[in-house]
């Protein structure tokens, strides 16, 4: 593990990663230092500056042994933004607050893709399912929370896609204004074996995920006292207290919020 430093705005990044990159797919440089400025074409939900770019092909040991498939990280910022393009205050945000944020801006990310999907073309291409918990009669099923880290607790959502892709998302307020976010595309060879190539590709993951250290300029951004107050809790835990946080998708695959009304007389 090799460690790396990525000056943001009102943050510093530290993170280690193995330096056993693909050689299809060679390493990117990662963009060192940040300033405000870069981040000035950040002006919906979906916009992202990207950092850095890294891919790992995944094998059995030996020299001569064929991959299981291929992991690819991206790094990158985004802006608190709804996506109706309203600017939002990150240092306003609990948790669940930030959690709900997240999961609108990847069912966003993906809209109108899922929106084209008909029943002649979905073999072909996919639709891709997130979800903050799913529910086995009157019990909640976490399917997404915050993990801890070295030293922060970053917030935890996978997407499905076609092919047994995974992808997985680690995020993080870093300023009033910006978050962090970790993308992790893991693509089994299919003609391979996927639950060997998922164990290499989650033991690769946690290990940059636990390296991560977050350091917020305590004189500079008001989230570095929000982030204290943070804790590892999964989806059910921080949003079932308040129901009105409780999110659903909507037909067209927007993110909608509900009230529970009451039953009965």
């Amino acid at each position: 593990m090799y460690p790396r430093v990525i000056q943001l705005p009102d943050a510093e990044l530290r993170f280690s990663m193995m330096e056993d990159f693909s050689n299809d797919m060679p390493a990117e440089p990662l963009i060192e230092k940040i300033e405000s400025a870069n981040l000035s074409e950040l002006k919906n939900i979906t916009d992202r500056f990207v950092i850095g770019r890294r891919w790992w092909d995944l094998k059995p040991p030996g020299w001569f042994k064929k991959s299981w498939g291929s992991i690819q990280m991206t790094l990158m910022l985004g802006g608190a933004i709804n996506k109706q393009g309203a600017k939002l205050d990150f240092c306003t945000f609990s948790q669940a607050d930030f959690m709900v944020f997240y999961h609108e801006a990847l069912v966003e990310k993906w809209r109108k893709h899922n929106e084209s999907i008909t029943p002649e073309n979905q073999i072909q291409f996919g639709v891709y399912v997130m979800s903050l918990f799913g529910a086995i009669g009157q019990e909640f099923i976490p399917h997404s929370g915050f993990k801890q880290t070295g030293h922060n607790a970053l917030l935890l959502e996978s997407v499905a896609a076609q092919d047994a892709n995974i992808y997985s998302y680690y995020s993080i307020p870093v300023g009033r204004d910006t978050f962090l976010e970790f993308e992790f595309i893991g693509a089994p060879d299919l003609n391979g074996s996927p639950y060997l190539f998922q164990a290499q590709a989650d033991e690769r993951i946690n290990s940059i995920r636990q390296s991560v250290a977050l350091k917020l300029d305590q004189n500079r951004s008001c989230v570095a006292g929000v982030l204290d107050k943070w804790v590892v809790a999964d989806s059910v835990q921080l949003l079932k207290p308040d129901p009105s946080l409780l999110p659903k998708p909507a037909p067209s695959g927007t993110l909608e919020k509900f009230f529970p009304e009451k039953k009965g007389p």
